[in-house]
């Protein structure tokens, strides 16, 4: 996913066996910050993508180590949903979608997760 300006991407990564999503946040083509999401069972991935379907809501993205590891935030809205990603190593990064573009990845997860 880009901004409109080519300036910032979102990468996503899927380990298509172990369920384990890599997100790169980049900025100008200098500076990128990674964050892994990873011991996600079947039952967190389910109840994520439910709550991520809604029109409005807050949806963690997390594995049951919770604080030690890395983790999303997303705030859910009627025109743009917020995802903030956050790690224990003391970095974070944060970026804005359109409920198209959610959609289309919501589906293109679930259509990998099962």
């Amino acid at each position: 996913m880009m901004t409109q300006d080519d300036h910032a991407a979102l990468t996503v990564d899927l380990d298509r066996f172990t369920g384990m999503l890599e997100l790169t946040f980049t900025l100008e083509a200098m500076l990128a910050l990674r964050f892994e999401l990873s011991s996600l069972d079947d039952v967190v991935r389910r109840r994520w993508l439910d709550l991520m379907r809604r029109e409005q809501g807050i949806a963690f993205l997390w594995s049951p180590a919770r604080w030690e590891r890395d983790y999303m935030i997303f705030v859910v809205r009627k025109y743009d949903i917020r995802a903030y990603a956050f790690s224990p190593r003391r970095f974070e990064a944060a970026v804005r979608l359109t409920p198209d573009v959610l959609t289309a990845f919501l589906d293109w997860l679930e259509a990998y997760w099962f």
